[in-house]
């Protein structure tokens, strides 16, 4: 399978300027061919200065900062010089590097509308076509892969709410047993202890009882002064009738003296 890469096509590599900043522009353009990156971007910033609208200045400097690898600021400089200029040729050459540099940011729709608008302009360039398939391929990885990654993200949304809802459903089982359980205890407990409380509320009935028969019998076995003292009278009472009663029956049976009549 063949290994797609992005082509980094700047048609011409500059523009050469024919105006009153050709002297800086053309610094500029030695030092780009020697990569020498660095002093081609003095000598074209140099020149903008001069002449802020140069085409070639705008064009070339976007290029030498795509080649630092500063695709935003690069961008800047092909939009400028895209606005400056009124041919189809150089307005192709921007576009296409527009494309390049939103590529290289990851804004993949973004550039595919630039090479398209580059293959309006020149529909038969196989680098902009090239580049166009592969950043139409990539979007459409991007866009099955966040699609995959969106269901499987549902799937284990669902997942885990299903095993929430397991959770709480468990949790809610167990805690309704742990309740009824703790129903059962407390009644246990108030069965318990209400036996105690009616055990304990017999044993002080039946020691009330008790103590109720025992101060009764207490009462019939010490009698009181007036009570021992009308015992004791009836006591007497008796005792002189039964003396009484026994002197009679001795005056009874006395023999009588007889005299002799001899």
């Amino acid at each position: 399978m063949k290994r797609l890469t992005l082509t980094i096509f700047i048609c011409g590599i500059y523009i050469i300027a024919y105006s009153q900043d050709k002297k800086l522009i053309k610094s500029g353009n030695k030092s780009y061919d020697k990569n020498d990156y660095k002093e081609a971007e003095i000598n074209y910033k140099k020149a903008l200065k001069n002449n802020p609208k140069s085409l070639e200045a705008n064009y070339n400097l976007g290029n030498t900062i795509y080649r630092k690898n500063n695709m935003q600021q690069a961008l800047e400089y092909y939009k400028k010089a895209n606005e400056i200029s009124d041919k189809d040729t150089v307005k192709y050459l921007t576009y296409h590097n527009i494309g390049n540099a939103q590529f290289q940011q990851s804004k993949l729709q973004e550039a595919i509308e630039a090479y398209k608008d580059a293959l309006r302009i020149n529909p038969n360039d196989d680098q902009t076509r090239y580049n166009l398939a592969l950043a139409q391929h990539l979007l459409k990885n991007n866009q099955d892969k966040n699609k995959d990654n969106k269901d499987n993200k549902d799937n284990k949304d669902k997942n885990n709410k299903d095993k929430n809802n397991k959770n709480n459903k468990d949790k809610n089982n167990k805690d309704k047993n742990n309740k009824d359980k703790d129903d059962k205890n407390n009644k246990d407990k108030n069965d318990k202890d209400n036996k105690n409380k009616d055990d304990k509320k017999n044993k002080d009935k039946n020691n009330k009882d008790d103590n109720k028969d025992k101060q009764k019998n207490n009462s019939q076995k010490i009698p009181n002064k007036q009570q021992l003292n009308a015992i004791l009278q009836a006591i007497k009472n008796k005792e002189e009738k039964t003396r009484e009663r026994l002197e009679k029956q001795k005056a009874k049976g006395r023999k009588t003296r007889l005299n002799k009549d001899w």
